[in-house]
């Protein structure tokens, strides 16, 4: 029974310890890549995209779908549903704009540049979440960011192609039932926002994911943003004066604050997203983290990363492959050259990480020394991720390893000493 109760425990622990560790990863993240600065450049250029987006998604389904009227109508419906207050002042402007200028291919192509400067932003913010490198020339990166582009108007065309579509099949017989028709108004629109943001991130990440994760962080994202809406909504109806210093700019100044808070939320999904992808090297890293002596617990790990030895059992020999470092939890480890004791390490050291940091068979045997030894096995991938996302961890790695050099170095140099010691004394 009490083994039952131990392993169901276990079981229950494990499966809450990732998205813990996920989500404080995902707020401290946020704050250290300074995502709130991403978000007010891109509430800026996000404000001013708008107009050119819809004036292009107007122009192409006139030219090669619907009528102009249905795809107004949709972009209204779709620009309310986006900005909460204020959005009449979008929506004159992009339907003033239709009516007086003809668009036309080379217009179109102008308006499709002037949101990159968006879509270049969004990148930046997704390769900083990331932590990928920008290898492209200037002339490929701008060919890229013109491409994000075509697929950011893509997002945008599904998402009024929807509200089409939605509004011709359902829009007419639902119309005399007002309570069914905004139930499944309600219905509807999370389903859209959470449909767009996966779509969103698969079209902006720098790396490959799964399914699953674009999938969840999309749900997280959709789901915080319904919430943040009324909280915003309610703040300026109990705050009627909010931006009116700014004057006749107060309707400017409240959207550009929106759309702020909008861009603040998809920047917290893509780091949720990125931590995610990540999850095993973020609970191994902690292992990495300063503690203070002694006092501090060890980080909880799932067991499937926990491996137990008893005394005298070889966990790896001198000259095999390393593709795995480990990190004493309990218990102690002998490491061994050719016979000859090196160090012994207790809990809280690690041993194994040469191998696989410069790719060469194992210098040493390593061989568990006390009962109930147990190691966090760590594997080259999550190391690698580990090192390449915490500079303070590469600092101690280096350090760590220079100091076993040098404490290797004296050893050897006291061998050789009693070794001559010997020699000199039998040549006496």
């Amino acid at each position: 029974m009490t083994l039952l109760s131990t392993s169901s425990f276990q079981k229950h622990r494990d499966r809450w310890i990732i998205p813990i560790v996920v989500v404080r990863f995902s707020v401290l993240s946020f704050l250290r890549n300074r995502d709130l600065h991403t978000a007010a450049t891109l509430a800026f250029y996000g404000v001013f995209a708008l107009i050119p987006l819809c004036l292009a998604v107007m122009f192409l389904f006139s030219q090669f779908f619907v009528s102009s009227q249905r795809v107004s109508r949709a972009i209204e419906h779709l620009i309310i549903q986006i900005v909460p207050q204020y959005y009449e002042i979008i929506l004159r402007e992009v339907f003033i704009m239709a009516e007086t200028k003809t668009v036309g291919y080379i217009g179109f192509v102008l308006l499709l540049w002037s949101i990159v400067p968006l879509v270049s932003t969004i990148r930046a913010g997704f390769i900083n979440v990331f932590k990928t490198e920008r290898t492209a020339s200037f002339i490929r990166e701008k060919l890229i960011d013109f491409g994000s582009v075509l697929l950011f108007l893509l997002l945008f065309i599904g998402l009024v192609g929807g509200e089409i579509i939605y509004a011709t099949a359902l829009g007419e017989s639902l119309a005399r039932n007002s309570g069914l028709t905004g139930v499944l108004n309600d219905a509807v629109s999370p389903l859209a926002a959470t449909l767009f943001l996966a779509f969103f991130f698969l079209v902006f990440s720098p790396v490959r994911l799964e399914g699953w994760n674009i999938l969840v962080s999309a749900i997280f994202t959709a789901g915080l943003w319904s919430l943040v809406r009324p909280l915003f909504v309610a703040f300026l109806q109990y705050n009627p004066d909010y931006g009116l210093t700014f004057g006749s700019l107060k309707a400017i100044f409240v959207l550009v604050i929106w759309v702020y808070y909008t861009f603040a939320v998809i920047l917290f999904g893509t780091e949720l997203l990125a931590n995610i992808r990540r999850r095993e090297a973020l609970l191994l890293s902690r292992f990495f983290e300063d503690r203070k002596s002694g006092a501090a617990p060890f980080p909880v790990v799932p067991s499937r990363f926990i491996r137990s030895h008893e005394p005298g059992e070889v966990i790896f020999e001198e000259d095999s492959t390393g593709r795995e470092m480990f990190y004493i939890l309990s218990g102690s480890v002998r490491i061994l050259k050719k016979g000859h004791l090196l160090r012994v390490m207790v809990a809280g050291d690690y041993f194994g990480e040469m191998a696989m940091l410069i790719q060469v068979p194992r210098t040493a045997t390593a061989v568990a020394a006390a009962p109930d030894t147990r190691l966090v096995a760590i594997s080259e991938s999550n190391l690698e991720t580990i090192l390449r996302e915490n500079p303070a961890i590469v600092v101690s790695f280096l350090k760590e390893m220079s100091g076993r050099l040098r404490s290797v170095n004296e050893k050897v140099e006291d061998l050789s000493e009693s070794r001559g010691d010997r020699e000199g004394k039998g040549d006496a």
